[in-house]
């Protein structure tokens, strides 16, 4: 993993609330920004303990919290289990999310631009950032339905 993988942005928006970038904080966000899948608090401590041995659960929970107000990353919640995080550096993100194995596919297209100047006019919101998240079934799971509908599974 990158030992530095904090962007220039980072650390400003870091520094403008007033914060300092820290090695917990590094550890995470290089976690973050690495994986394929959206992680658990657990999961990024595991994970995180390779930048930093001294790394705790309780460090995670409040680098996560900071980094969800901060609009760095975003919880995903997914039935049971609490949330999971993706990092977030440009200020949106998209999921599409299967409602019955939880299998999350992230789309990095971002049609949400003019639905923002609409609202930041009618409603004079000025929008920092937004999540978009589409609930349904995956192929597979359409597939399993069907077969289960037919006696076949």
């Amino acid at each position: 993993m990158e030992e530095n993988v904090m962007t220039q942005a980072m650390i400003v928006r870091l520094q403008q609330a007033g914060y300092r970038k820290t090695a917990a904080r590094n550890a995470v966000m290089a976690v973050l920004r690495q994986a394929p899948l959206h992680l658990t608090h657990q999961e990024i401590l595991s994970q995180a303990r390779a930048l930093n041995a001294t790394l705790s659960l309780a460090s995670v929970y409040r680098t996560l919290e900071l980094f969800t107000s901060l609009g760095l990353c975003r919880p995903l919640y997914l039935g049971e289990g609490g949330p999971r995080f993706a990092c977030v550096e440009d200020g949106h993100h998209h999921h599409m999310v299967c409602r019955a194995c939880y299998c999350t596919y992230h789309f990095p297209e971002c049609t949400a631009g003019e639905l923002e100047v609409e609202l930041s006019s009618r409603f004079g919101f000025r929008i920092e950032s937004h999540l978009v998240e589409f609930y349904g079934l995956c192929r597979e799971c359409q597939a399993e339905g069907e077969a289960g509908k037919d006696g076949l599974g």
